[in-house]
């Protein structure tokens, strides 16, 4: 008897990091559905959380993010030291961007 690979075969990784993504997928849609439900809800009261944040901060932690995101880890062809290098770059515009909130911020 021949075993016929079903369609789990192919993923790749073990199977336990594909139940820790889709539990981090399942958190993640929670508590969108949890804020959507405060905006329908309370949109005044909404809105006024929402001015407390600091708009230019979202928008420059959304720039590092986006910049950065994966250069931390070693990938084919890169040397540790390089992804040490993106590490220590990521961590210092991290800190350089939570001084400046805090200055900014600050009354």
């Amino acid at each position: 008897m021949t075993d016929t690979p079903g369609p789990l075969d192919d993923l790749p990784g073990d199977l336990m990091i594909w139940a820790l993504v889709v539990t981090e997928l399942l958190v993640l849609g929670a508590g969108l559905l949890a804020f959507l439900a405060v905006w329908l809800t309370d949109p005044s009261g909404f809105a006024a959380a929402q001015d407390q944040l600091h708009q230019a901060g979202v928008g420059i932690n959304a720039l590092i993010v986006a910049l950065l995101a994966g250069r931390w880890r070693p990938v084919a062809g890169q040397s540790l030291w390089r992804a040490r290098l993106w590490l220590a770059i990521w961590a210092g515009l991290w800190l350089l961007h939570g001084t400046l909130i805090g200055v900014s911020s600050a009354p």
